[in-house]
């Protein structure tokens, strides 16, 4: 269940990057 869970955080956090990268709000780092 703790690897689903990870595995499922991961793909938000990809997906947030991708959404900001198309919309030009590319993270400070």
């Amino acid at each position: 269940m703790g690897l689903t869970a990870s595995f499922q955080n991961g793909l938000l956090v990809a997906n947030l990057t991708q959404i900001q990268g198309q919309l030009g709000l590319t993270p400070a780092e």
